[in-house]
């Protein structure tokens, strides 16, 4: 049996910096935080990863809207390849004009995935923005924290 059948926590860090107000899918994804663990100290291992924030915008004139598309990247240290394992979407706007302008909302969310891939050694994770598209709407980026925890359990 290789690997300890207790859990590995690695509590990753956060790239604090400037979003634009815009992003394609044509530029190169912001990376907001990452995250290393090493799955194969653990017996059997499943990574749990976690990323959490609040979003913060405010609606700045009528139909506002705002779209952030967000992946998670997964890379092999070993072979230096790169995956998306997921992609999210947040989506907010205006279904009915209104005058009301200026108004602040403050949404938190929070990923999670259980990645039990075969792992060949220590895995990056990357929580990234894709893609930004804001109309009359500005936002910010806030509270974020960004953790992976090793279990044993794929065969449970």
């Amino acid at each position: 049996m290789k690997g300890s059948p207790f859990p590995t926590l690695s509590c990753g860090e956060i790239l604090r910096r400037k979003l634009p107000d815009e992003l394609s899918r044509k530029n190169p994804p912001i990376t907001l935080g990452k995250v290393s663990i090493n799955p194969r100290t653990v017996f059997s291992p499943c990574v749990l990863f976690n990323y959490s924030l609040n979003i913060t915008f405010v609606t700045e004139s009528v139909e506002p809207i705002i779209s952030l598309v967000f992946q998670l990247a997964k890379t092999s240290k070993r072979t230096k390849k790169t995956v998306i394992l997921e992609e999210w979407n947040f989506k907010g706007a205006e279904i009915i004009p209104t005058d009301v302008q200026n108004m602040k909302t403050i949404e938190p969310i929070d990923f999670n995935v259980c990645d039990c891939d075969e792992f060949s050694g220590p895995v990056l994770y990357r929580m990234q923005l894709a893609e930004i598209i804001t109309n009359n709407a500005s936002f910010s980026i806030d509270d974020e924290e960004i953790s992976a925890i090793v279990v044993s359990g794929k065969d449970q």
